[in-house]
């Protein structure tokens, strides 16, 4: 996944994947903290925020408590492609 993000730092579906990896095992500080690269990169980049989906989905983790392991996957079709 790593090799993924680094070799197209713009798509925000991997971030997504990544996110909701994290959170089904419980690791909410890291699935935070992902959203931070494309954020930062989008931003320096183009001047732009991640898109809608991406932003929900990190609202959704700020949301919830940090004993929580919730799944996320139903949230992310399979098949599913993003350009950015």
């Amino acid at each position: 996944m790593e090799e993924l993000l680094t070799s197209n730092p713009y798509r925000e579906t991997a971030y997504r994947h990544l996110m909701v990896a994290l959170m089904t095992v419980g690791i909410r500080v890291d699935a935070l903290r992902t959203f931070t690269t494309p954020r930062q990169v989008l931003r320096e980049r183009f001047g732009l925020d991640p898109g809608p989906e991406l932003a929900a989905l990190y609202q959704r983790v700020l949301s919830v408590g940090t004993s929580t392991r919730r799944i996320y996957a139903a949230q992310i079709p399979s098949g599913e492609i993003d350009d950015r």
